[in-house]
């Protein structure tokens, strides 16, 4: 944390250093005034002490003019530590004596001086006047030598207390934090791409249940937790952008491809209403050719009845391609659905696939009876014949090629379904295939023979039609199944 110019740790100790000093002063100061206050109780109690017991007694000593023993009184009460100096004279001036203590050095603008006048016994008479300098000076030494006491003991407490609390504090808090803090450094560099925890708790299952667990521990739980949050949240959010990218592309993409297969069925529309008109003057000329069999001999009216047969039989295979054609051409997403018969969906696709199965060797079976179901024909054709054309492209370079198509119907909850099933020789579709198979723009040809949008659509076709377009995946040979109901509900058809 080099840009913190004043961290936590630094205004802990120095709070707690403040706070400690201001508190200690403040018992100082307490501590002081009682024992001053107490001093001087102790002082005032020596001085009634000495007043009570000596003043009689020298006054008395005085009366007899005992010098002897008023100079060893003097000499004693001057020897007591509350007393500094005593000054003994009496009333006439002819006795004067003054004693001094040892230690203690006279200084009247401190002390205490007092004098009193020696009465002697009941006559009232003064006889003296004795003078006594009490010590108050020593009160404010014995204070003054307790304050630097205190003080540096508590100095001393202080900066240990400190000192401890500094360490402790590092531990628990200060590293934790600075853990937490270069944690938080690193995922903004990295912009959460790469969480490394460990490098920055490696005992952190250690934390779980002990007294380190505190609200640190609990801060920095929720700190990773949003940290991979937010990883995966940017994670979702790539993939989101990408998927939008990628479908923004395959939009494009079937934008062309529509555009396209647009422009293929305008061209084979317009080919066919070019072809329409040759064929129609073809078929006149084969009908105008079966009314002259009269004219030709007997001898040449075999050949003539096999050609214009023949070319009768060609124009009507022409014509019905042609249908095929421009019903192909069209979408058919408007149409209205209608019943039709299975077989002329099969005959359409005929049209369209059979030449292209017969050229590269692969049979075609059909097993489908004359079964009616309620479509959309133009779409339905359009799902038959994109299926035969994926199965011929898949194994039209594999050994005996075959396709076979299969129909029936089933009965599900009162509803009678129609099934169709198409199967080639292939040996079925790999897993991960299976998985994108049936999505938008995914191809396993070639580039330039498909975009992958076939299976796709004919999966939507056949949802418009209430059902379903599924790959076996438990067939052998790879196969589809197609199923919707026979009739539409909207306008389902009543038997019985």
């Amino acid at each position: 944390m080099r840009h913190v110019k004043f961290s936590i740790q630094n205004k802990l100790l120095f709070s707690v250093f403040f706070i400690s000093a201001a508190i200690t002063a403040l018992f100082i100061t307490i501590s002081l005034v009682f024992d001053y206050y107490q001093e001087k109780e102790d002082l005032e109690s020596s001085i009634y002490f000495i007043e009570r017991n000596n003043l009689e007694p020298i006054s008395k000593l005085l009366w007899d003019y005992n010098e002897g023993q008023l100079m060893t009184q003097v000499q004693s009460l001057s020897s007591l530590p509350q007393v500094v100096k005593v000054s003994l004279k009496s009333n006439d001036s002819d006795f004067k004596f003054e004693a001094n203590h040892p230690t203690a050095v006279s200084d009247p603008s401190k002390n205490i001086i007092k004098s009193y006048d020696l009465i002697y016994g009941e006559s009232k008479e003064k006889v003296g006047q004795l003078q006594i300098e009490y010590n108050r000076n020593h009160i404010f030494q014995k204070l003054y030598d307790k304050l630097l006491f205190i003080v540096v003991t508590q100095v001393l407490k202080s900066m240990l207390i400190t000192t401890v609390l500094f360490l402790t504090f590092k531990a628990l808090v200060t590293q934790r934090l600075l853990k937490i803090f270069n944690f938080l450094e690193e995922l903004n560099a990295n912009k959460f791409e790469k969480i490394e925890s460990r490098k920055f708790f490696p005992k952190d299952s250690s934390y779980q249940h002990s007294f380190m667990s505190d609200e640190i521990t609990s801060i920095k739980k929720v700190i990773l937790k949003m940290a991979y949050r937010t990883r995966k949240y940017n994670e979702m959010a790539r993939t989101q952008i990408k998927s939008a990218m990628d479908e923004v592309e395959q939009q494009k993409a079937m934008a062309v491809q529509a555009n396209k297969l647009a422009a293929i069925g305008e061209l084979a529309a317009s080919v066919a209403h070019e072809i329409n008109n040759p064929l129609s003057v073809i078929q006149s000329r084969a009908e105008l050719m079966k009314k002259m069999r009269v004219d030709v001999s007997e001898n040449q009216r075999f050949n003539f009845d096999k050609n214009t047969e023949a070319l009768e039989k060609m124009t009507i295979r022409i014509n019905k391609i042609v249908k095929s054609l421009l019903g192909f051409s069209r979408s058919g997403a408007g149409e209205d659905f209608c019943i039709v018969r299975i077989q002329e969906i099969i005959s359409d696709m005929q049209l369209l696939s059979l030449e292209k199965a017969r050229k590269r060797n692969i049979q075609i079976e059909i097993d489908c009876p004359d079964i009616e179901m309620q479509c959309r024909p133009i779409q339905l054709s359009q799902v038959l014949t994109n299926l035969i054309n994926n199965s011929i492209d898949a194994i039209e370079h594999t050994e005996n090629p075959w396709i076979k198509i299969k129909c029936y119907l089933s009965d599900s909850s009162s509803i009678s379904y129609f099934n169709l099933v198409v199967s080639d020789s292939g040996h079925g579709i790999d897993k991960e295939v299976q998985k994108k198979l049936m999505q938008p723009f995914f191809t396993t040809k070639a580039r330039g023979k498909g975009v992958g949008i076939g299976l796709n659509i004919s999966k939507n076709i056949i949802r418009e039609h209430g059902g379903q377009l599924e790959l076996d995946t438990q067939s052998i040979n790879t196969t589809f199944h197609l199923r919707f109901p026979q009739y539409q509900p909207s306008q389902m058809k009543v038997t019985g």
